[in-house]
């Protein structure tokens, strides 16, 4: 070869190959089985897994294959020999030869090959710990194989990495720790750092590479010494990667969510809710070969669809064996019973039951390359289908066939990332366990040939993963290992990076694919919107509905006929109720075809025409995926973020936030000769000292709508603080604890060896010490201040900085560079990945302080994070200051008077009070709003001036008006640089909740709406009072009452789920339309049958809209008061009560004070809003109430009448009731009434007498 070989690196993998033999110019080498957990996962995995030696007779060799391609898409493996990990081991200062000659013989001893090792004595210096860059000795090992270098750092760490040896020390170590250094670092992150090579970038092999093995045009495999692989500059923005977004369909014979392997697990609990009675009965009439059981299926029991490996009647018998033993574990209280008995079961009938698992039905696969628009949809079905336009059906007759085509088709079109939605939660496992029942996976399966290590006898495994983490919580990913290729849950990656009230993919859809809706034409059954937004996102055949600003859909599904710019067209009928209600609508977004899980089990069992339907269905979702990844910048966002923090661009989807800070900080530490220190696994009882995080100052609520409010916040706070007061790990002196006196409690941290070192200044930061209550035994006992910690930090006088202050303004400025870059940029690829790059660098620098207090962090720590958070409320404190001193009341400015009515973390909202400076008048409307962002902005650079670099003040936002509920609770229109451009924002409040009926999106949404365009609190209050009037009068739809919630297969305990009793009803009353587990159910809050006392339980108090029509039932009107619209309601009107009509100042005479205790005072207010706007509509409610009561009791038709022989004051009703007529005054019902009751509380009152006699006595007796 004599020029550079180029390609775009897309995964990295790292294994030990065993060195069958070695000459001079030729290597043979086997490959080694192995984990495909990287060298970190892989020592976490083996504190849990029992330890497995290694035999040294045969030498191994550390390799890395880097995948990826050329300029022109062939897919390229570069096997890359020679770099080996490395350890390091501290050494003293004192006797240093002799320090090492002890560590030889011990690792000699343990019977490591030294002959393997290579030993050499260096000085670096040390990353914990500020030591005025001291260079200190040490012993670097390199060891040529991974399992060489585990085993080695096992003779020094303990599985929690504690310092442990087989035996101990003797010599100079003696009673000495040996401190180890960097053996926790994937030795494949270290080759990536050493040859500063972007693990998602391009590279070039230069001259002299070893050889070509393969090459053609589907593939290229390379070899080549680690030395000869370079970063280069990059030909294009990316190789044009195959890219295949697939998704799978499944059938259920069941009806409930479909299972690729069944389990005794349903027939268990079926078993345990009915009773031991004729189990063994039920068992052997349960089992079913096919679509129907083979008897009459028992009342109560699931089908147990199977294969008979014997006849029922030997099932029977054996059954009959062990029935005692059955009733026991049927009958069991045990906490785990359900575990015994499956485990019962698939012990006594395990080779004669073959339980079958519900088939996958059908594979989409869509594939496109690079960022060209063409797509090339697939689809795989058994046993047949009907053409698709545009999709190239692939028909099969079974299942089997089915999934190994798809596995042969996709290992034969090679493509080089894998996409889809949610495939790490479901499709890959349940594909791969559908292969395992059909005996497709074994060791020579054509499936392995997957992963492009095949040849060096690579398997392709299921794999499972577990992530957690704050924003996502737990999560555990069941992976193919298809090394070389890149495979992307898009699900993930958008429940990580984005907080959606949903992350199903159609919610997902509507919230991307989405725009603004400017303009509405109808006009004979043509629709023409004109919109803004994601436009290219709509193409012909697609559908979209319109929402109204908070969400709530005002359309039908409209699908598109034609796009034209910004115009969309449709040919649809429309009423006119429809056009009315589209009138509200402010939003277009796209939708999916709407397929249910039923539909789909019901059209697999039709015609080919059928499923050709869920076909359709299926590639919909493979594109609206690959057009999601291609819309969110996918891959150019996580290449932007592994090149930034120098891991596999795979790390982005597969791991957490630490691995890739570690990464950066051990690279800046290499560069500049630092080493880091190997931390032990924290203890689960250590340390109970925790810090206070970010300040959030108290609001004062109210509605703010007569002064727009500024908002200032600091741009970067925290990285900023840690770069103005240089805090890092080789920055940070000590660390001790005082009294709240000054009293020295304890050095915890550090030394002060340093303290006086010429050249240096220092910094202390002071925090409090938070513990818990020693005097509170609760299981989470409250938090109390114990003290004050102070934290010295060196300052480099000649201005230069330490490591991590390094690292974030490096992040910082590559960044400003990556935006000055897109001002010139034209080429909207360019531009894209520019973008992505920028974004990478700004989010790194904000999560690098996030990392530095977590406990799993290699690099912890806390004092780092506690100090940062500590300046960070220090600065907020000061901004405040500023702005209260030189704005303020007492600086008496003639253009304003500011107060600081709340603060956040990094943001103060500030009521500057505006003003004319010339008349002193209060400036009003757009004139306010513009002074108001001009004075904002004045302020944020007034007060960044005496802050320290690079801290910024400025302006973020402006509201006008605002309404201030509480503590990140606020609503209001807000400004950003426009004055005449608005959107509403809603912060910490809900206007549409999935478990609120539509009911509360139109009064509370209403009466926000009404507040913040219209500043009209009376009209507000008229318009909810009105419009639960017409409630209680039952003058609104069903529909506005109806909450939807989705059914699952299995409850703990399904009475207490009330939409499930609701569905078992449905199924007693017409079985034929059973709702099955994934369905929506739709249901409405019902009242009692008059004279009837309400169910406690909420599963007998709703029913469907249709059935409460059937039977003419009342809809339960105080439950949706008093339990979805009486709390966000009166909280906001609790803000404005003394302007509500009917408010008196006596009310609020007993109001505890807001500064006192500000809960206590909105609860307060609260309760008088919510009596002042809901007590009208309650006091109907009684009434109506009582009337349909007295209906109940008299007949039909009643009529309630005054008595003519009454006077005016005091008159009685009177009722008639036909076809029978009877009168009875309402005095004279209510006095029986009242009698009724006196006489049960006297009932109740002698049956508690009595138990506590009897209960009495019984102590007595004992």
């Amino acid at each position: 070869m004599t020029s550079t070989f180029v390609f775009h690196l897309l995964d990295i993998q790292s294994h030990d190959m065993r060195i069958e033999s070695e000459e001079e110019d030729v290597r043979e080498l086997a490959y080694e089985s192995h984990s495909d957990a990287s060298d970190d996962e892989e020592f976490q995995n083996k504190r849990k897994k029992k330890k497995v030696s290694h035999s040294f007779s045969q030498p191994r060799e550390f390799v890395i294959h880097l995948f990826g391609a050329t300029e022109t898409g062939i897919p390229v493996r570069c096997d890359v020999t020679g770099f080996h990990p490395t350890m390091y081991i501290r050494l003293p200062e004192e006797r240093t030869s002799l320090a090492v000659d002890t560590i030889k013989e011990y690792i000699n001893r343990q019977g490591i090959p030294m002959g393997q090792l290579t030993f050499k004595r260096i000085t670096k210096k040390i990353f914990y710990g500020f030591t005025a860059n001291t260079a200190y000795p040490f012993l670097q090992i390199h060891i040529p194989s991974l399992s060489l270098f585990r085993n080695l750092r096992g003779l020094f760490l303990d599985e929690n990495l504690n310092f442990a040896t087989k035996r101990p020390l003797d010599g100079v170590w003696k009673g000495k720790t040996v401190e180890v250094f960097e053996a926790n670092i994937d030795p494949m992150l270290r080759f990536l750092h050493g040859q500063n090579i972007q693990p998602c970038g391009w590279v070039g092999v230069e001259e002299g590479i070893h050889s070509i093995s393969e090459q053609d045009e589907k593939h290229i495999i390379i070899e080549c010494d680690y030395t000869q692989i370079k970063p280069i500059k990059a030909p294009r923005v990316s190789a044009p990667f195959l890219t295949a977004s697939w998704d799978i369909e499944c059938f259920s014979m069941t009806g409930d969510f479909p299972l690729a392997k069944r389990t005794w697990s349903k027939a268990a609990k079926d078993l345990i809710r009915l009773g031991s009675v004729n189990a063994v009965e039920m068992i052997v009439n349960s089992l079913s070969t096919g679509q129907t059981p083979v008897s009459t299926l028992p009342k109560g029991m699931t089908p147990i669809y199977c294969q008979l490996k014997k006849s029922l009647d030997i099932i029977h018998t054996k059954l009959k064996g062990v029935e005692e033993e059955l009733h026991v574990l049927i009958d069991s209280v045990e906490d785990d019973q359900v575990s015994h008995l499956e485990k019962f079961l698939e012990k006594t009938l395990k080779n004669m039951v073959y339980l079958v698992g519900d088939p996958a039905i059908q594979i989409g696969t869509t594939l496109t390359r690079g960022t060209v628009e063409s797509m090339e949809r697939h689809l795989f079905v058994f046993p047949d289908c009907a053409p698709i336009p545009g999709i190239v059906v692939h028909a099969y007759s079974t299942e089997r066939e089915m999934i190994l085509a798809w596995f042969q088709w996709l290992i034969e079109v090679n493509p080089d990332i894998l996409i889809g939605y949610n495939v790490f939660g479901f499709d890959e496992s349940y594909l791969w366990e559908r292969a395992e029942q059909l005996q497709l996976i074994s060791a020579n399966s054509p499936i392995h040939q997957l992963t492009r290590l095949f040849d060096l006898s690579g398997e392709m495994k299921l794999e499972e993963k577990f992530l957690s983490s704050s924003a996502m919580g737990d999560n555990r990913m069941y992976i193919w290992t298809t090394h070389g290729r890149l495979q992307i849950d898009l699900f993930h990656y958008i429940k990580r990076n984005n907080v959606l009230p949903s992350y199903k993919l159609d919610e997902v859809t509507k919230h991307f694919m989405s725009g603004k809706l400017k303009k509405q034409i109808y006009d004979q059954g043509l629709l023409t919107l004109e919109v803004s937004g994601a436009i290219k996102d709509v193409k012909e055949g697609r559908s979209i509905m319109l929402l109204d600003e908070t969400g709530e859909t005002v359309s039908e599904k409209l699908i598109v006929k034609s796009v034209d710019g910004s115009k969309l067209l449709f040919e649809c009928e429309l009423d006119e109720d429809a056009l009315t209600e589209m009138e509200d609508a402010t939003k277009w977004v796209v939708v999916k075809d709407d397929v249910s899980p039923q539909d789909i089990f019901r059209l697999h069992r039709g015609s080919a025409e059928d499923r050709a339907i869920v076909g359709k269905y299926c590639l919909q979702d493979c594109d609206l995926v690959l057009d999601l990844y291609k819309k969110l910048e996918t891959f150019n966002n996580s290449m932007s973020m592994a090149n930034v923090c120098s891991v596999p661009v795979s790390y982005i989807f597969t791991r957490g936030q630490g691995i890739k800070i570690e990464s950066l900080i051990f690279k800046f530490c290499q560069e500049r000769g630092i080493v880091i220190p190997v931390l032990p696994v924290p203890s689960q009882n250590g340390s109970d000292d925790s810090y206070e995080g970010a300040i959030v100052l108290d609001p004062q609520p109210g509605f703010y709508s007569t002064s727009p409010i500024g908002v200032c916040d600091f741009a970067s706070l925290y990285p900023s603080t840690i770069v103005s007061e240089n805090l890092s790990h080789d920055s940070l002196l000590w660390v001790k604890d005082f009294t709240n006196d000054g009293a020295l409690i304890s050095h915890n941290w550090g030394s002060e060896v340093f303290d006086e070192c010429e050249g240096y200044g220092y910094t202390d930061i002071e925090f409090d010490i938070i513990r818990s209550d020693p005097a509170d035994s609760r299981k989470h006992p409250r938090k109390i201040k114990c003290g004050r910690r102070i934290c010295r930090y060196a300052q480099p006088l000649d201005g230069s900085k330490s490591t991590l202050p390094q690292i974030t303004t490096w992040l910082l400025t590559a960044r400003s560079a990556k935006k000055k870059e897109m001002k010139a940029e034209k080429d909207p690829e360019r531009y894209a990945l520019l973008d992505a790059e920028q974004l990478a660098y700004k989010l790194t620098g904000n999560s690098l302080y996030g990392q530095l207090g977590s406990s799993t962090f290699k690099i912890r720590l806390q004092a780092l994070a506690a100090s940062t958070t500590a300046y960070g409320r220090k600065q907020i404190l000061f901004a405040k200051a500023a702005i209260d001193k030189f704005y303020g009341p007492d600086a008496k400015l003639p253009n304003c008077s500011a107060n600081v009515m709340y603060g956040d973390t990094d943001s103060l909202f500030v009521e500057f009070n505006v003003r004319d400076p010339k008349t002193g008048e209060r400036l009003q409307g757009r004139e306010a709003r513009v002074a108001t962002i001009e004075m904002t902005d004045e302020a944020g650079h007034f007060i960044t001036k005496a802050l320290a670099a690079p801290h910024d003040f400025e302006f973020d936002k402006a509201f006008d008006p605002l309404l201030m509920f509480s503590k990140k609770r606020y609503a209001g229109n807000m400004y950003e640089e426009n004055p005449d451009d608005y959107v509403h924002k809603y912060m910490g409040i809900a206007l549409k909740r999935r478990d609120n009926a539509p009911i509360v999106k139109t009064i509370f949404g209403g009466a926000m709406k009404m507040l913040l365009d219209k500043r009209d609190v009376i009209g507000a209050f008229q318009f909810v009072k009105e419009k639960c009037l017409e409630l209680v009068d039952g003058k609104v739809s069903l529909g506005q009452l109806t909450v939807t919630k989705s059914l699952r297969a299995d409850y703990a305990d399904p009475s207490r789920i009330a939409h499930k009793a609701l569905a078992d009803r449905i199924t007693a009353r017409d079985p034929g339309n059973a709702p099955a587990a994934g369905d929506r159910i739709g249901y409405v809050y019902i009242s009692a049958k008059a004279g009837q006392e309400a169910s406690k339980l909420q599963g007998d108090r709703i029913e469907t809209p249709m059935y409460i029509k059937e039977h003419a039932l009342v809809p339960d009107y105080r439950h949706y008061i008093e339990h979805q619209l009486q709390n966000p309601i009166s909280q906001a009107f609790a803000l404005l009560l003394e302007q509500i009509p009917g408010f008196k100042p006596e009310m609020v005479q007993s109001c505890p004070l807001a500064r006192d205790d500000l809960d206590r005072y909105l609860a307060f207010r609260e309760l008088k809003a919510a009596d002042l706007l809901f007590s009208e509509c309650l006091r109907r409610f009684e009434n109506t109430s009582k009337r349909s009561a007295f209906s109940s009791m008299f007949g039909k038709n009643v009529v309630i009448t005054p008595s003519k022989a009454a006077p005016k004051e005091a008159k009685a009703a009177t009722v008639a009731a036909k076809p029978q007529a009877v009168q009875k005054s309402i005095s004279s019902y209510l006095y029986d009434s009242f009698l009724v009751d006196n006489m049960k509380k006297k009932e109740r009152a002698a049956a508690s007498a009595a138990k506590a006699a009897k209960k009495k006595d019984s102590a007595a007796l004992s």
